[in-house]
């Protein structure tokens, strides 16, 4: 164990979780519920599209026969490594509970949607001193529509998000309490996200760089990487026996790199950077016809392909970078078509789509407003690790990916520095009170 609480952690802690606080804290809590629960309830219709129906489609197999799903893009019927496994197992679990219920599994999305709300809660409160940040920052996220949204979609970023915030405030949390279990649990919740969505790996440095920092405290950063690597084991295990190639993150980031770095995606017009399926491609097809190779020797032909046209194409790589950036955040040419690809995914009624970009954009300008304040007062609230998160995450994603779907992860982070402006702009626009003159003053102690 490591040593006991400061008397400041401990009193900030205790005024956190008493009396009006915890009203707060329930208030939200209960709102992001009530607001989850009522969207699954208005979408009783629902049925998996995209990668939900793969997820679905993965998770019935586990369930019924025990047994992973095999490819559905290599040679028919050799082993996939495509997904990663921890969300399609939790969904398995659902299933043998409830007897493959949709909507069994979106009620357990939407607790771990409030469960994020908490967490994002909790991180405010060990970063900023001012109350009214955490409870902005909650608010925010309990009632943001892309979070609303995904917690009633059958996607994996329902569970990579509260990992990811759990491993941030175990972090948080080590460097006022530091010992081996904070580190321990860091390290299991990070390495649970990464086998969630494999896209998360590069998070682990700044949570790792986090215990590490102030005082370069080796032990507990050792204990958590190893526990990373233990988390992963068994799926990098199981990856080298059943497709006989070292794959500790699967086979997802060759078909991902050549379906976006090809010469196809690299045209005029909206349809600029945006993702071609590999095996439509026709300087792919030697790859797929006549004969299919395994999901490993796939893997290793196409990243190898989309890497070798992203050196020969440098200025492609950065444009496309560009693009995507723009439209994460619906901005941008393209942006339409993205946008409708990632709610037909999320599952989001025709009606309610255009209830997604005001609220982003909202976040995104109060962000940029904290950041300024940031600057200005040359003091970032809370360590500079845990805002290298967001910025790791969308340096990693934006030059491959630019469906807005893929940049919720970043919602809470945003929430979080949009939060820390919110308190500071309504104490500006507060009208202040007038200074009473002498006559009032003598009067007043009359």
């Amino acid at each position: 164990m490591g040593p006991a609480w400061s008397t400041g952690a401990r009193r900030r802690l205790a005024a956190a979780l008493a009396g009006r606080e915890a009203r707060w804290l329930l208030g939200i809590l209960g709102v992001a519920l009530l607001v989850r629960i009522a969207v699954i309830v208005a979408t009783r219709d629902y049925a998996p599209w995209g990668d939900p129906a793969d997820y679905d489609r993965i998770a019935i197999a586990f369930s019924a026969l025990g047994e992973w799903a095999p490819t559905t893009w290599a040679e028919p019927g050799t082993p996939t490594a495509f997904r990663a496994p921890a969300y399609p197992l939790l969904l398995a679990a659902i299933y043998d509970l409830t007897g493959m219920r949709y909507a069994a599994a979106r009620v357990v999305e939407a607790l771990l949607g409030v469960l994020s709300v908490g967490l994002v809660w909790a991180i405010a409160r060990q970063i900023a001193t001012d109350p009214r940040v955490a409870r902005w920052a909650a608010g925010l996220c309990a009632l943001l529509p892309s979070l609303v949204w995904l917690n009633a979609s059958l996607l994996s970023e329902t569970l990579f998000v509260p990992l990811l915030l759990g491993a941030v405030l175990a972090v948080l949390l080590h460097r006022e309490r530091p010992g081996w279990r904070l580190a321990l649990l860091a390290g299991v919740l990070a390495g649970l996200a990464v086998a969630t969505r494999s896209s998360g790996a590069p998070l682990v440095l700044p949570l790792l760089l986090g215990l590490w920092l102030p005082g370069r405290r080796w032990r507990p950063t050792a204990v958590a990487a190893v526990a990373v690597v233990l988390v992963l084991t068994p799926w990098t295990v199981r990856n080298w026996i059943e497709l006989d190639r070292f794959m500790p993150l699967g086979s997802h980031a060759g078909y991902t790199l050549a379906g976006v770095w090809n010469e196809e995606s690299n045209g005029p017009g909206e349809l600029f950077a945006a993702s071609r399926l590999p095996e439509q491609q026709r300087a792919m097809q030697d790859l797929f016809l006549p004969s299919r190779l395994t999901e490993g020797q796939l893997d290793r032909e196409l990243r190898a392909r989309g890497l070798r046209y992203g050196r020969e194409h440098p200025g492609f790589v950065a444009r496309a970078t560009g693009a995507h950036l723009l439209r994460l955040f619906l901005v941008g040419p393209g942006h339409a078509r993205a946008a409708e690809l990632s709610a037909r995914e999320m599952a989001i009624p025709e009606g309610w789509r255009g209830t997604l970009r005001p609220p982003v954009l909202a976040l995104v300008l109060l962000t940029l407003v904290a950041v300024v304040g940031w600057i200005r007062r040359r003091r970032l609230p809370g360590p500079l690790w845990l805002w290298a998160v967001p910025v790791v995450l969308l340096v990693t994603t934006a030059p491959l990916v630019g469906s807005p779907r893929y940049r919720i992860p970043l919602d809470p982070f945003l929430a979080l520095a949009a939060a820390t402006a919110i308190p500071l702009l309504m104490d500006r626009l507060r009208p202040r009170r007038a200074e009473p003159s002498a006559d009032e003053a003598a009067c007043a102690e009359s």
